[in-house]
């Protein structure tokens, strides 16, 4: 009868461990928002990178491996960069009136009395 059951139980953690090895889709859900998507592949780019590199210092990879696999994965960043670049975001956000220092014509934060960058005094108008 205790056979019977351990049996039962190592088929069912057999078939649970052994799973997902054969599904035909993914178990994480892909968005459809383009922006997202290419947001998550830079991301795993920049992951790769810091892993190649860190292979590297490690002595894993050779100098010719390291620049070879670095030079690719800058190059694919970059497409995904210039991609990000061309797509809109999905829900344009309301920009801010800013001013400039009259000074020096840099950003002002709001609700500052002086200038960051050069320290100019500013007038009751921008507090």
């Amino acid at each position: 009868m205790f056979s019977a059951i351990y049996l039962i139980i190592i088929i069912i953690s057999g078939y649970i461990l052994v799973q997902p090895f054969f599904r035909s889709t993914p178990a994480v859900a892909i968005s459809t928002n383009g922006n997202a998507d290419l947001k998550y592949r830079k991301q795993e780019l920049l992951r790769e990178l810091k892993e190649i590199e860190f292979d590297y210092h490690m002595g894993k990879l050779s100098e010719e491996d390291y620049h070879e696999l670095t030079r690719e994965y800058k190059l694919r960043a970059a497409q995904v960069l210039q991609e990000l670049k061309g797509v809109q975001p999905a829900a344009p956000e309301q920009e801010k009136e800013t001013s400039d220092c009259p000074a020096c014509q840099s950003p002002l934060p709001d609700g500052a009395q002086f200038c960051p960058q050069c320290g100019t005094q500013l007038g009751e108008n921008h507090a």
